[in-house]
């Protein structure tokens, strides 16, 4: 990315005789390009699927997972067994079993901030 005049007013810092002028040609972090490549991938999965042989309301089969293929679903069912799941571990393990931690105050607001309306669920 190269930036010019139009983007960003430029200064300088005098010092020992020199002065010393902000580089006009910055680098992007590496997981900045690979986004772009992540999210218009082929490979990527842009609709809900379920493993063929499980059932969120009996057998489970967990020796097929890796293994047994998979089937598309609609997002209404996909929320539903998300919401079953979620529903089951919470009674089974209790509510400190599901949890989605973010770092600090830059996440306020957030559904899965620790103080937010996600962690407030669980409590």
């Amino acid at each position: 990315m190269i930036l010019d005049e139009t983007d960003a007013p430029s200064w300088a810092i005098e010092a020992h005789g020199r002065k010393f002028f902000p580089p006009r040609k910055v680098a992007l972090a590496p997981f900045t390009v690979a986004e772009k490549a992540r999210v218009y991938s082929g490979n990527r999965i842009k609709y809900p699927l379920k493993r063929v042989d499980f059932d969120p309301d009996g057998d489970r089969h967990p020796e097929m997972r890796g293994k047994s293929g998979y089937e598309r679903i609609s997002w209404d069912k996909a929320i539903g067994i998300v919401a079953g799941e979620m529903k089951r571990i919470r009674t089974t393990y209790g509510p400190a079993a599901i949890t989605a931690i973010r770092s600090s105050h830059h996440n306020w607001g957030y559904l899965s901030y620790k103080m937010g309306a996600f962690g407030k669920f669980f409590e």
